[in-house]
């Protein structure tokens, strides 16, 4: 890495700690973050983590959450996942430019802006419960880039070092075990390459043969460590093989249509966001029309199957199992491949450098704002006033002679009508208690930070219903040892 270089990394450094400055003081527990802070002392990570493939992911939050008794507490934990990215920025860069190299450098800087800003960069840092993201993503593209750098031609022929091939799959099997879609990244440098020759080389070839046989050691690997832990898969991991049309049919509507919002956060089944997602991939193919005007017909006719080949190698740990659930925090690879594709087909039609610095100034300046705008308004200020909200009531009217909390939970669209947010997924403008298994946890973590007294937070017995209508149906008795709480009217401010 050059001397030169170190202004760019320190500036995209500087911009991530001031787009994610608020989680350093900010106060709130989202959905999981409640369950993980309550009941770790329980082991209720392992019997998560260990079954889905994450055990490293269980090893880290054994030793984050070791230390963290209090939701203020869970602030470092976030700020772990943003000095991990920060830490891992460097190793982006350097990788990037040496796939992409001085003649696309421009494609370097803009990525790096890009990353910083996607929605599951952001989700991994102001929910804690995402915080291994980082890893997972930074080691699946040391995986790659390694055995990348490791092709070597000697005599004509390709030769590939024993160091090479353990090192690539140590670090690959390090993503995996992880968050299993960061491992998505290894593909990076290998669409790169392809991307820009346009063609399958021997070196392309390599990458995406490497990559399955790694994704099945991991397979392997992940069968033994469920075996000699006693444990069952979890449901999440059930493989699912009956309809592979259908799979490629979910992959190009749902976690594709993702990848063309460019940081914009959608609504999953919005028009506006399907919209978005056809106007801006028939302006990519307009572009690929142009940039490719001169390839041969072979090229033309293999270079986009090649392209789905790539997506559903680096989605394919959600592309084999039953669950349909393309939530931002498992799309940051393929997201990426995404821009990726679509700016190098952007500036390979542009010839002058003058308009290039124009529109990737440009662009930058837009990522950063709607990133922004994604972290306070759609994320940090609905969750914290909620959660200030709930610790309000706690602090003023819970006393010790309560046994039992009501609680009535808000509804998911809650946020969208009160703050005129867009929800998206678990992720984005959803109340943390709208999910029924946040509550209990949440409350009495609460509980316990004004009681100082674990056992009196845990012998309360809390209920909750999903809105006022179906309490009422119940007609349930409400007696003085009962502490009422309306979520829905604390969300809603009505």
């Amino acid at each position: 890495m050059k001397k030169a270089d170190i202004l760019p990394i320190a500036l995209f450094s500087i911009v991530a700690l001031i787009l994610y400055s608020s989680v350093f003081y900010l106060e709130y527990l989202y959905t999981d973050e409640a369950s993980e802070l309550w009941s770790f002392k329980d082991g209720i990570n392992f019997g998560t983590s260990v079954p889905q493939g994450r055990y490293i992911s269980y090893k880290i939050f054994v030793w984050i959450f070791g230390f963290i008794n209090t939701s203020h507490d869970v602030i470092y934990a976030r700020a772990i996942s943003l000095f991990g990215w920060i830490t891992c920025i460097p190793i982006w860069y350097f990788i990037f430019e040496k796939v992409i190299g001085d003649r696309n450098k421009i494609i370097t800087l803009l990525s790096m802006f890009y990353m910083i800003c996607m929605p599951s960069f952001t989700i991994s840092i102001v929910w804690a419960s995402c915080l291994e993201i980082f890893l997972a993503a930074t080691t699946g593209l040391i995986s790659g880039y390694i055995l990348y750098s490791g092709i070597k031609y000697e005599q004509g022929r390709i030769n590939i070092s024993s160091k090479t091939i353990i090192a690539s799959l140590f670090f690959g099997i390090i993503s995996l075990f992880t968050y299993q879609t960061g491992f998505g990244c290894f593909f990076l440098p290998f669409i790169l390459i392809y991307i820009i020759e346009k063609k399958f080389s021997r070196v392309v070839n390599i990458g995406l043969i490497s990559g399955v046989l790694i994704y099945g050691i991991y397979f392997l690997l992940f069968k033994y460590s469920i075996k000699i832990n006693g444990l069952q898969p979890s449901e999440r991991t059930l493989l699912a093989f009956d309809d592979p049309i259908g799979r490629v049919q979910f992959l190009l509507a749902n976690p594709m249509a993702s990848g063309f919002h460019f940081t914009r956060v959608f609504t999953e089944d919005s028009i506006a966001g399907k919209i978005w997602y056809y106007i801006f991939l028939l302006l990519w193919l307009i572009f690929l029309f142009i940039e490719m005007k001169t390839s041969t017909w072979k090229n033309k006719i293999i270079y986009l199957p090649g392209l789905l080949l790539f997506f559903v190698l680096i989605y394919f740990p959600f592309m084999i199992i039953v669950e349909k659930y393309s939530s931002n925090r498992t799309l940051f690879a393929l997201d990426f491949a995404v821009f990726l594709m679509v700016t190098h087909s952007v500036f390979a039609i542009i010839k002058k450098e003058k308009y290039k610095k124009i529109i990737a100034a440009t662009l930058a300046i837009i990522f950063i704002g709607n990133a922004w705008y994604n972290i306070h308004n759609e994320f940090l200020y609905p969750i914290s006033s909620e959660f200030s909200g709930i610790k309000k009531i706690i602090t003023e009217k819970y006393s010790t002679s309560i046994d039992s909390i009501y609680y009535i939970r808000p509804a998911e669209n809650a946020f969208e009508e009160k703050y005129k947010v867009t929800r998206s997924w678990d992720e984005f403008g959803v109340p943390s208690t709208a999910k029924n298994w946040t509550p209990e946890p949440l409350l009495k973590q609460l509980i316990f930070e004004k009681t100082q007294n674990r056992n009196i937070a845990a012998k309360l017995i809390i209920k909750t219903w999903p809105d006022i209508e179906a309490f009422k149906k119940e007609n349930v008795f409400i007696s003085k040892r009962t502490l009422f709480i309306d979520g829905s009217k604390l969300v809603s401010g009505n």
